[in-house]
């Protein structure tokens, strides 16, 4: 009988503690109705020396944006390179053993030097030992950086130029153009074409240039190519293109019409003359009012003669080579000879539905 009361009494002890004091596994029990969960372990911080010894850079912003940010002149001076220069371009990290990548927060760069900074041309690199809160590296840690990269950004394209301009003879007289093409410092470099390549059905081209700097009066050695494209269309210039008769095939005209005869096919008879007495080289030709020039010119000594119509001056960048012409139409109103030509092929590209209209006044007589 005792003990039946002394297991009671037990029984009731333990209903009367509240669950709230019991603890749930893994946390602590607070009275509260709650559980404070267990803290977690921490992840372990790298130790200076990982940070030292195992730090990696890498370029975070494009290309462009480093290679303007920098003076490949002041980096080629021993020990200029600088993280302060650095530091708003790259991207700076820990690589543990595991894989694990650490990025440098804002404190760690704070505490971030460098040590043996260098540039080398010949490897295309920046290089430098890491120092992080005064421990060094033992490897360098490299960076590309392309001495004709750097160039080249320094070399813009003047699309405002290339827009107002025909290709072809922009790219005739490219060495005369090539201030122009461009933008850059004109005080420091001065480019000299190399060679140059253009695609008249694309209406682009492309240069390339060396480089001479005016500050050190030497060569830098580098090679630059620049592609050009955006330039007013060959369309645009044979819509501007007049052709007017002028005297001497007015003459050519009277001396043909005085033999034509009533039923014959104008324009065959026409057409024939016209290729024989090379009519088309004998016309007045002009664009956006300035006068243009027919002739025939050799590319070479030893390449055959081709007929060009090119600008003169203000309009270097005019050029059409070796035009072929049709006549289409050929009729005489009142007395004034009235001719379609279609101008079917240009600078090697064939041409759609351009008839240029010409008439030569008073070729028959009354």
């Amino acid at each position: 009988m005792k003990r039946l009361v002394l297991t009671m009494l037990v029984l009731a002890g333990v209903c009367a503690c509240g669950k709230d004091d019991i603890p749930a596994k893994g946390g602590v029990g607070n009275g509260s109705g709650q559980v404070t969960p267990a803290p977690k372990p921490e992840e372990q911080r790298p130790s200076d020396v990982e940070m030292a010894m195992r730090g990696v850079a890498e370029w975070r912003v494009k290309p462009e944006v480093y290679y303007k940010a920098l003076d490949i002149e002041v980096l080629e001076q021993p020990e200029a390179l600088d993280f302060g220069l650095l530091r708003p371009l790259v991207r700076l990290y820990m690589v543990s053993e595991e894989g694990k990548i650490y990025d440098f927060t804002e404190d760690d760069l704070a505490k971030v030097a460098l040590h043996e900074g260098r540039y080398s041309a010949e490897r295309g690199e920046l290089s430098f030992r890491l120092v992080y809160n005064g421990v060094k590296g033992r490897d360098r840690v490299k960076l590309e950086f392309s001495c004709k990269e750097y160039y080249a950004c320094r070399f813009e394209v003047n699309t405002a130029f290339v827009s107002g301009h025909y290709m072809q003879g922009v790219f005739r007289h490219a060495e005369a153009f090539l201030g122009e093409l461009m933008t850059y410092d004109t005080e420091r470099y001065l480019p000299e074409l190399y060679s140059k390549g253009d695609d008249a059905r694309r209406n682009s081209m492309s240069i390339t240039f060396k480089i001479h700097d005016r500050k050190t009066n030497r060569d830098l050695g580098v090679f630059v190519t620049k592609d050009f494209s955006g330039f007013k269309s060959l369309e645009s210039l044979l819509s501007a293109l007049e052709i007017y008769s002028s005297v001497e095939v007015h003459d050519l005209a009277v001396a043909a019409m005085s033999k034509y005869k009533e039923g014959t096919d104008l324009v065959r008879m026409l057409a024939a003359r016209m290729a024989n007495q090379k009519w088309m080289q004998k016309m007045e030709y002009a664009t956006g009012g300035v006068q243009l020039d027919y002739s025939e010119e050799k590319s070479n000594a030893h390449s055959p003669a081709v007929e060009v119509i090119k600008g003169q001056q203000s309009r270097l960048d005019v050029f059409l080579s070796r035009p072929q012409w049709r006549l289409k139409r050929a009729e005489v109103v009142d007395r004034d000879l009235h001719l379609g030509v279609a101008l079917e092929m240009v600078n090697g590209v064939y041409v759609e539905n351009r008839i240029y209209e010409i008439v030569i006044p008073h070729v028959v007589k009354k």
